[in-house]
């Protein structure tokens, strides 16, 4: 069978970068292909790092979309041709409380 990839365009310091998006990679993982420098930590949708914002297109986000068209890269999947824009100089708007016990 044959993977079918789309056209995947990102936004980064005021340029844009084309590369080809497979749908069995997360956003996160094919930004990365494109040897783009975007911050992740936790790769698992908690830490809000690798937040980007919908440009175009439609992606295959789960229940850590965050708001007003950001998606968590590390969760989210490409199925069709999109657009996203990185950008950090945006405010954190929610965090995670994290609570440890120690023994």
């Amino acid at each position: 069978m044959t993977t079918q990839y789309f056209i995947l365009t990102v936004q980064f310091n005021g340029k844009s970068y084309t590369g080809r998006g497979c749908p069995n990679k997360t956003l996160l993982e094919n930004i990365e292909d494109m040897s783009l420098p975007i911050r992740s930590s936790c790769r698992r949708g908690r830490c809000g790092s690798c937040r980007v914002q919908l440009v175009n297109g439609e992606l295959d986000s789960d229940k850590f979309s965050i708001e007003d068209g950001e998606l968590l890269s590390c969760t989210t999947y490409i199925t069709q041709d999109t657009e996203v824009a990185v950008s950090y100089g945006q405010k954190i708007t929610r965090r995670r409380k994290v609570v440890a016990e120690l023994a």
